[in-house]
């Protein structure tokens, strides 16, 4: 059996364009710690794995080139610390989109974990910087991925240098 849907309980309240409340109005995201909201979705990715018959989500046509270079890189397929960085390369491309500001405890310290889990896998800042490139260009229907890189990387190496680990 496998999983292709999701429920999602967030606690960013979203912008809306003028007073419209619909979602096609939604404009940006805002912390908010007193509401949350629900969505719901079908996970694009595993719907696409299933219809091909692919045995992993990392096997999709636009995330295979990502695993391949880092299989190149490090000798292997780190899904963990690949999930994690395509991942953390997601949120801070949407902190910069968004223009958020600030993050609580609690959002810093799980990105930190994304942080761990790249660094565990020993990739270099150089290995990091491709990684970033080809997850970029694989997706050409996210231009702020593009914007992303530099502050991904930057993110990533002050943490390296331990000024984020509090």
């Amino acid at each position: 059996m496998l999983d292709i849907g999701t429920a999602e309980l967030l606690f960013w309240k979203p912008r809306y364009r003028e007073s419209e409340t619909e979602a096609r109005n939604i404009i940006g995201l805002k912390e908010d710690n007193n509401s949350s909201f629900f969505i719901t979705g079908i996970g694009l990715e595993r719907l696409c794995m299933a219809t091909n018959s692919l045995e992993r989500v990392q096997d999709i046509d636009y995330i295979k080139p990502f695993y391949n270079l880092m299989e190149q890189q490090i000798g292997k397929r780190n899904f963990l610390a690949g999930e994690s960085l395509r991942a953390l390369h997601r949120i801070y491309s949407d902190i910069l989109k968004f223009s958020i500001p600030t993050l609580s405890r609690q959002r810093r310290y799980k990105i930190n974990r994304l942080i761990r889990n790249i660094l565990e896998a020993q990739i270099t800042s150089s290995e990091i910087e491709r990684l970033l490139k080809i997850h970029t260009e694989t997706q050409p229907w996210h231009p702020e991925l593009a914007k992303g890189i530099d502050f991904t990387l930057y993110k990533i190496e002050v943490y390296r240098k331990g000024d984020e680990r509090r």
